[in-house]
């Protein structure tokens, strides 16, 4: 949900498509776009993930 979160939140993101594989998890999903974060925090998270470094096998 988290990231469903993030994505929604992106400049020239409009729509953000994602799959449950049950009711309950269709619910939660479409209450993840509902959440808000304060822009200090989605500063933060996103400085921090693009601190990552993805490990390609």
């Amino acid at each position: 949900m988290f990231k469903i979160l993030l994505d929604a939140r992106k400049p020239g993101i409009t729509i953000t498509l994602v799959g449950a594989r049950n009711t309950q998890q269709a619910v939660q999903d479409a209450r993840a776009v509902d959440a808000s974060l304060t822009s200090d925090e989605l500063g933060f998270i996103t400085a921090e993930l693009n601190k990552l470094e993805l490990v390609r096998q």
